[in-house]
């Protein structure tokens, strides 16, 4: 079954500063979405709203044509900012958490993009560096077998090497039966893997485009086309 998320007139306050202003969005399954922009311009609060994290004041979110509800929980899949581990756990610890917390968790999946990411199963989580902390928290998300893909920043202060492993272990899961959003304001480290670019500025849309559009027709780059549209935003 396709996955389609349908957002509508969607408003969200931060007391009174106002982070997503009247957004409408439609996302379908089979896409990669990246959702762009410098920081603290609303990409973490909307991939929250669209998880259930936060409630937005005005608007809605409709998940195959229904509210978004508690029960929708279950076919998101997301990418935090926040690590989620125990400091006693090693890695193995990990997998095995998952594997019995959510129904849709692949363990021969997760084993394989294990060995991938050079990650050791007896090691302990706390030992591990910033970007082989990334790696595992990827391997965590992308081995749900979830119709919804939220990956906040995955890229974020992390080395060359763990970048280009995660961009690849990304491409390789991308599912025609789910929808994939990914939020950075690194372009050119993730603009392989998009299909479609939303750019955010102020908590408002500024530019929704096709990627192939992009290259083709503007015969640019999606981090030159990044720049142009932040140039005069």
């Amino acid at each position: 079954m396709n996955t389609r998320i349908e957002i509508t007139n969607l408003q969200k306050k931060y007391g009174r500063k106002v982070v997503i202003q009247d957004m409408d969005l439609t996302l379908e399954s089979g896409k990669v979405y990246g959702l762009l922009g410098p920081n603290g311009q609303g990409k973490t609060t909307l991939i929250k709203c669209i998880a259930g994290l936060l409630t937005p004041e005005k608007g809605q979110i409709l998940i195959n044509g229904e509210m978004r509800e508690t029960r929708h929980k279950g076919m998101i899949s997301m990418l935090a900012d926040k690590d989620l581990f125990y400091k006693w756990m090693t890695v193995e610890d990990t997998i095995n958490f998952y594997d019995t917390f959510f129904e849709d968790f692949d363990r021969a999946d997760s084993e394989e993009l294990i060995r991938f990411m050079e990650l050791v199963p007896q090691e302990k989580v706390e030992k591990l560096s910033k970007g082989m902390k990334a790696r595992l928290k990827l391997v965590l998300v992308l081995s749900r077998k979830a119709k919804i893909y939220l990956l906040d920043e995955p890229l974020s202060g992390i080395d060359p090497v763990s970048r280009e492993k995660i961009v690849e272990t990304i491409l390789g899961r991308i599912r025609q039966d789910a929808v994939m959003v990914i939020s950075s304001h690194m372009v050119h480290a993730i603009e392989s893997l998009l299909d479609e670019v939303i750019m955010l500025s102020n908590g408002k849309i500024i530019a929704k485009e096709e990627a192939e559009v992009i290259r083709s027709e503007k015969g640019i780059s999606i981090d030159e086309y990044y720049l142009e549209v932040f140039r005069h935003a």
